[in-house]
């Protein structure tokens, strides 16, 4: 898989993500981690865009 299609895919990723409404019920986002492959929960993913 090239990278071009790898960040094609993260793009669509961050996407979708970005298009969900925000729960103002949600607890804050935990901390970012280091990296995208480090992550456990969407709330972890979606932290870590958020810090990009």
């Amino acid at each position: 898989m090239s990278s071009k299609q790898r960040s094609k895919k993260d793009q669509e990723i961050h996407d979708l993500i970005m298009s969900l409404p925000a729960d103002p019920n949600k607890p804050p986002l935990p901390p970012a981690p280091a990296k995208l492959e480090d992550a456990k929960t969407i709330e972890e993913v979606h932290a870590y865009l958020q810090s990009l």
